[in-house]
């Protein structure tokens, strides 16, 4: 079943190389070095701002 899912993934990627008139690797570079990290970092600061929101929020609710 790994075996599919990897060869799935390597066609979509080939396929987007091709589409962007890019190579393999290149397209791999964009979405795993700089793509991927970039996503990754923005949804880190997403959740420590909501968590912060949360916070504040939950601080200025009345006692129940």
């Amino acid at each position: 079943m790994i075996d599919l899912i990897f060869e799935v993934c390597v066609q979509i990627l080939i396929v987007l190389a091709n589409g962007l008139g890019v190579s393999y690797r290149a397209i791999n570079v964009y979405i795993f070095v700089i793509i991927w990290p970039f996503v990754t970092l923005a949804l880190i600061i997403t959740v420590i701002a909501q968590a912060r929101a949360l916070r504040r929020l939950n601080s200025q609710r009345p006692p129940a």
